[in-house]
């Protein structure tokens, strides 16, 4: 059982290697389960997700950065980024 920061959990529980699944449950009912690969090489990101990093100009500030992927692949790319996030 997980006590605490579920979310900082499982990106510790992917950063080591494990499977990992995520279950997200909205205010409005909407449910959604799966496998949320938050550390996938930006080959195997969303269309939608690649199409943005060609619009990014200059600094960035990523609020709710999670491991910071985002953030990692904009540096690379020349960014100067800063990432928050409660987990």
């Amino acid at each position: 059982m997980i006590v605490g920061d579920a979310y900082g959990a499982l990106v510790r529980a992917a950063f080591s290697g494990e499977q990992t699944y995520e279950l997200i449950e909205r205010d409005d009912g909407l449910l959604m389960v799966g496998r949320f690969d938050y550390l996938a090489p930006v080959r195997r990101w969303l269309p939608v997700e690649r199409r943005m990093l060609r619009l990014v100009r200059g600094r960035v500030l990523d609020v709710g950065c999670g491991p910071g992927r985002v953030g990692l692949e904009l540096q690379r790319r020349g960014h100067e980024v800063v990432g928050i996030d409660t987990s």
